[in-house]
């Protein structure tokens, strides 16, 4: 499956969600997953933002530091959003995911090292 969507994305130019939806179907009617996850962007999300992997080791150093929780960097990425919108949050309501606990301890300490780097 990897390697089907691999082969598809090196295929095509992706211009908007809705273009490659209403464009692509043909072609993407073996990938129904993707299908899926395609209307539900088109329909949900309004704006995609772009973090670091700096931002995304500060968060995972703040979760630590302020919940004692241990979290994949994946599972960092909300809150590293959220850090980076900052005062943009304010007055809103907000919910972040933390999730992943699958993290060896040198992933750890990189990610400690990386942010306290300025």
């Amino acid at each position: 499956m990897l390697a089907c969507i691999s082969a598809y994305m090196k295929e095509t130019t992706f211009v908007s969600l809705k273009d490659v939806a209403r464009s692509q179907m043909p072609r993407m009617e073996a990938l129904n997953p993707i299908l899926l996850t395609i209307q539900f962007c088109i329909d949900l999300v309004d704006e995609l933002l772009v973090v670091s992997d700096k931002e995304i080791a500060q968060a995972l150093s703040l979760i630590f530091s302020e919940c004692n929780l241990v979290v994949e960097g994946a599972g960092a990425l909300s809150l590293a959003a959220a850090c980076k919108l900052g005062t943009d949050l304010n007055g809103k309501n907000n919910a972040l995911s933390l999730s992943g606990g699958n993290v060896d301890p040198k992933s750890m300490c990189n990610a400690f090292q990386v942010s306290s780097i300025d």
